[in-house]
C-alpha cells in the first residue's frame, strides 16, 4: 500500500514540474518560442531529472543483485532495449502533445489535460493489451475485474 501511494505522489510530479514552470516558460516565450512548444523546455528538465533516480536505481539492482553480466549475455538486451526505446519515443510523444494542448486551453488546461492524458493511457493501454493478447489465460476473477 505504500508504494502506491508513493508512485501516485510521484506520478504527478512531472505535472506539477510543468505546471510550476511559468518563469521557465515565459524565458522561452521571450526568445523566440511559440507559447505552445515553450513548455518543452520545462518537460525536458524535468524529464531529465526525473531520469537520475530511475537509472540509480535500476543501476544499484543490477549490481546488488548481481545480474547485469547475465543482463548483457541473454541475448534479451539488445531487443529489449529496442522496444524500450519505441515505447519511450511513443510516451514522450503524447506528453510532448499534451503540453501544447494544455497551452491553449487556459488556466485550467494541466489539470483537465492531466486528467484526460492519464485516462487515455490506462483505457488505450488496457485496449492494445487486449488486441494482442496480453488477456489471454488470466484467472476468471482477473478478467471478470478488468
Amino acid at each position: 500500500m505504500q508504494w502506491l501511494v508513493v508512485t501516485g505522489i510521484l506520478g504527478i510530479s512531472f505535472n506539477y514540474g510543468f505546471v510550476s514552470s511559468g518563469d521557465l516558460i515565459q524565458v522561452a516565450v521571450g526568445a523566440g518560442a511559440r507559447p505552445s512548444v515553450a513548455g518543452y523546455l520545462a518537460l525536458t528538465v524535468v524529464f531529465c531529472t526525473g531520469s537520475i533516480p530511475n537509472l540509480g536505481y535500476t543501476l544499484y539492482r543490477l549490481k546488488h543483485n548481481h545480474r547485469g553480466g547475465a543482463l548483457l549475455a541473454s541475448g534479451f538486451f539488445l531487443p529489449n532495449a529496442a522496444l524500450r526505446s519505441l515505447a519511450a519515443a511513443l510516451w514522450y510523444g503524447g506528453v510532448l502533445l499534451y503540453g501544447m494542448a494544455t497551452t491553449n486551453v487556459g488556466r485550467l488546461g494541466p489539470s483537465l489535460g492531466f486528467g484526460v492524458y492519464i485516462g487515455m493511457t490506462v483505457l488505450f493501454g488496457n485496449v492494445i493489451g487486449w488486441l494482442i493478447g496480453e488477456w489471454r489465460g488470466p484467472a476468471g476473477a482477473s478478467f471478470a475485474a478488468w
